[in-house]
């Protein structure tokens, strides 16, 4: 029976990365027919696309929370008495 394939847009950063390494390295036979180059090469691009979008959404995610930080600090800045920051706990 053959193994059920996890689609690439359901896995992890981890998962897509080295199910990318593993097909990499079937690309390097030298016993593969066009076929399979290309179906290993389109793979490939599917794991390595999937990996760029979880990058990028965390990428996004950070930015988003050092911009609301950077907001934060600068209102706990405004609202001090002699204009220093206080301390965060």
């Amino acid at each position: 029976m053959p193994k059920k394939v996890q689609p690439a847009a359901d896995l992890t950063y981890n998962e897509a990365h080295t199910a990318l390494q593993l097909t990499l390295a079937a690309l390097q036979a030298n016993d593969l027919d066009v076929e399979q180059l290309t179906d290993l090469y389109r793979q490939a691009r599917t794991y390595l696309e999937r990996c760029d979008t979880v990058l990028s959404a965390v990428e996004q995610e950070v930015l988003l929370w050092d911009e609301a930080n950077q907001e934060d600090d600068v209102i706990a800045d405004a609202g001090s008495e002699d204009g220093t920051s206080k301390p965060k706990s």
